[in-house]
């Protein structure tokens, strides 16, 4: 009940404020944007710098680490893919779309503020080193598939390249990549810096957790609802399973690099997934409905993964 009342219910509550005020209009139009793009593009990269750049990395990359998230990842959106083509009898394009929402988790918004919250700052650097790789492995990835699907419709190499640039001008994996860079010169941060950028990251987790609750106003039950029930249990309950038997009994993993995959995994499907689904006219109106489905049954299935996880030391 700690974990429900301490971690869980502060956590959902700023969301469902953001909801609520969102729907009942108490935010000006654009304004849920407008904090979301604060969070994205000042307040998160910050995090993150500060986080790596006091905190150098281990000496060996932990490859078993990112193997057992990313590669239980590639299981669980062969399964969605699969489930897609063989159950539900979707087009090649629509099942692809499928296996990124069943896999792709809300990293920043819901991941960042959650993480954080529930394993403190020892949980920063496996967290941070799973989101390093989590834009490239997945963008890159579900970009080669959709664009071999519509046999290089724009162009499979200029697609890549623009995803490319997409990708190296993400302030988050920036402050990322200069993070790392930063931690391993030994340098250490100047007091004056280290409290501006104290400052700006505070703001993450209320920001975040407000602006997303203030967006799933906009997202509606669409499509045939059973696709969408079925990716989002495989989303929030198979993903997470399968990255912890990954973890804890194929890598052996120690308890706190465990746990922080499993909730990563745990978390609902991301908003990308939904806009790679507009971008491609796949899939849409179902990415939507899952997004919207996880995000709100998520309340209760990390609650669950939290109180099954304990406080892992």
């Amino acid at each position: 009940m700690e974990i429900v009342f301490n971690i869980a219910a502060p956590v959902f509550g700023l969301a469902l404020l953001g909801y609520i005020a969102a729907h009942f209009g108490w935010l000006k139009e654009g304004a849920a944007q407008t904090l979301a793009t604060f969070v994205f593009n000042f307040a998160a990269p910050a995090l993150l710098f500060r986080a790596m750049a006091r905190s150098p990395l281990p000496g060996d990359l932990p490859f078993d680490f990112l193997v057992a998230y990313y590669g239980s990842s590639l299981a669980v959106a062969l399964l969605t893919w699969f489930v897609g083509k063989a159950v539900f009898r979707q087009g090649a394009m629509e099942s692809v779309i499928a296996g990124m929402t069943g896999c792709f988790s809300n990293s920043v918004m819901f991941g960042i503020p959650l993480v954080l919250t529930a394993f403190g700052d020892a949980a920063a650097q496996p967290f941070f080193l799973l989101l390093a790789f989590h834009g490239i492995l997945y963008f890159s990835t579900v970009t080669v598939a959709l664009e071999l699907v519509r046999a290089g419709g724009g162009g499979l190499l200029s697609t890549l390249i623009q995803s490319l640039k997409g990708i190296l001008g993400n302030p988050l994996i920036l402050a990322l990549v200069i993070g790392i860079f930063w931690g391993e010169t030994g340098w250490g941060l100047p007091a004056a810096a280290d409290r501006f950028l104290d400052l700006l990251a505070q703001a993450v987790i209320p920001c975040a957790l407000f602006s997303t609750g203030a967006a799933l106003r906009q997202y509606r039950l669409a499509g045939n609802l059973m696709d969408s029930i079925t990716v989002s249990f495989i989303k929030l309950i198979i993903h997470p399973l399968i990255v912890w038997v990954a973890a804890a009994w194929i890598f052996e993993l120690p308890p706190l690099w465990t746990a922080v995959a499993v909730l990563l995994a745990a978390m609902p499907t991301g908003v990308n997934a939904y806009i790679f689904a507009e971008r491609y006219g796949a899939w849409h109106r179902r990415a939507g409905s899952v997004v919207l489905l996880t995000s709100t049954a998520a309340i209760i299935t990390v609650t669950l993964v939290l109180l099954l996880l304990g406080k892992p030391t």
